[in-house]
């Protein structure tokens, strides 16, 4: 999913668009479909399929995407409940990467790689 610099909320309608609402971080003004549709595709690999209306079509961030959203942080206990904020979009890929995976071979192999360049350079200043 690319990356945010603000919130999806449940305030988003069928074209798109987010209404602004008040909260502490800043609300996106428009979202992108496919943003929209990688989401939806996301959470259905973590077992949180969005249904109905709002996944068909054109995607929507609706009620059922924001109960979706909302379990899928209950369940990883990440903060702002129904909204899709930084921390969520980070977290939603890295789950579902290993469900969405063709060969999970190659994905451990690249995951230990990357644990083993990551305690290679722990503690070092850039």
């Amino acid at each position: 999913m690319p990356v945010l610099t603000g919130i999806i909320t449940s305030e988003t309608v069928s074209s798109g668009t987010v209404k602004t609402d008040l909260t502490k971080w800043p609300v996106l003004s428009t979202v992108c479909v496919a943003t929209l549709k990688q989401l939806h595709t996301e959470l259905s690999a973590v077992g949180l399929p969005v249904l109905g209306a709002e996944a068909t079509g054109t995607p929507q961030f609706g009620s059922e995407t924001a109960h979706r959203v909302r379990a899928f942080q209950k369940l990883h206990e990440l903060p702002a409940p129904g909204a899709v904020g930084t921390t969520t979009d980070g977290v939603v890929p890295l789950a579902a990467t290993p469900a969405m995976a063709s060969d999970k071979d190659k994905l451990q192999a690249g995951f230990r790689a990357d644990v083993y360049e990551y305690e290679m350079h722990w503690g070092e200043c850039a």
